[in-house]
């Protein structure tokens, strides 16, 4: 789901900055991304709420939270 809808911003599977931030070591909290993710950001991130159910988002907020950088 995040390398098909929100790799094209967020760079390298969220590792980098992109068009989008990096979400690797978000300071914000599991239910801010969830809103983010669901609602979007006027200007600068669309709302997803429509394309994912509150089961996907959690399962993108876990992957992101999961996120560590490439070895070697």
């Amino acid at each position: 789901m995040f390398a098909t809808t929100c790799g094209w911003c967020h760079s390298d599977g969220g590792r980098a900055a992109g068009k989008g931030p990096q979400l690797m070591d978000s300071k914000r909290d599991d239910d801010f991304i969830r809103n983010r993710i669901k609602n979007g950001k006027e200007g600068a991130m669309p709302a997803f709420g429509a394309t994912f159910s509150d089961a996907e988002i959690d399962e993108i907020t876990k992957y992101i939270r999961a996120l560590k950088p490439h070895e070697g």
